[in-house]
């Protein structure tokens, strides 16, 4: 029994001694594959670096085609970064352009609407004045209605005139815009202010017409008036000198048969 113990213990010894031993050999090819592993990244690291430095050397050092290839890109380049800078400037100073284009038209637009209102004020007015009276107190106050109003338009002729000038000097700035707008706009203000002109002229020599009228009706009443008063100083004269002649004999009348 005891060596049947002694057996077993023994046994299991070696085996205890036997598991160590592979144990020892898994740590020893494990500690050989780690180092190994470390080996093969370390030369591909080397073989990486290699490379990048040849490539930084065909670089450096480039073929004929490559260099070719290198200065027509670069040209190329060259040519886009010059035609970005001319396109910038040009979108720049369109820009500029056009904001003051929108200034200058909100100064056209504020200055039309101002004419407009204007003449819209004055055509009501013309056609708010009675017709030509026929009586001189009211021609009077007619004729001097016409004159202040035509005053009124001869001074603001300037506004138009300057509404004028503002449109030719935007046809002349944006000249390769389209500026029909801006040239019909204004011809249509020219006629109408023209127009209302016109009228009041007209207007005024009808009243200046209609008084030189009465004025020579009047005269030639007077000269009426004044024959008539004489016609019958006349008259009264020619009574009185009849009334001092002597009574006439009648004739004596024929008799019916001698006139039959």
């Amino acid at each position: 029994m005891v060596r049947i113990w002694m057996k077993r213990k023994e046994g299991r010894r070696k085996r205890r001694r036997s598991g160590k031993r592979k144990e020892g050999r898994k740590e020893e090819e494990e500690k050989w594959k780690e180092k190994e592993g470390r080996m093969k990244r370390k030369e591909g690291r080397r073989k990486r670096r290699r490379t990048s430095e040849g490539d930084a050397a065909v670089y450096k050092f480039p073929t004929h085609s490559r260099l070719f290839d290198h200065l027509r890109t670069c040209f190329k380049v060259s040519k886009l970064r010059e035609h970005w800078d001319e396109t910038n400037s040009v979108v720049l100073a369109r820009k500029t352009q056009l904001d003051a284009m929108y200034s200058d038209t909100h100064k056209f637009e504020a200055k039309r609407v101002e004419l407009e209102a204007w003449l819209a004020r004055m055509e009501s007015r013309l056609e708010r004045m009675a017709p030509v009276a026929r009586t001189a107190d009211v021609l009077d106050q007619q004729i001097r209605e016409q004159k202040g109003f035509h005053a009124e338009i001869h001074q603001y002729k300037h506004q138009v005139e300057l509404f004028n000038q503002l449109t030719q000097r935007l046809i002349a700035i944006y000249q390769h815009d389209d500026t029909r707008r801006l040239k019909k706009i204004t011809e249509a203000i020219n006629l109408r202010y023209s127009t209302l002109n016109s009228s009041i002229v007209g207007r005024g020599k009808e009243l200046h017409g209609a008084m030189n009228s009465l004025h020579s009706f009047d005269k030639a009443l007077e000269k009426f008036l004044s024959w008539l008063s004489e016609a019958e100083s006349g008259g009264d004269l020619l009574e009185g000198e009849v009334d001092k002649l002597p009574p006439r004999h009648p004739l004596p009348r024929a008799p019916q048969a001698h006139l039959k």
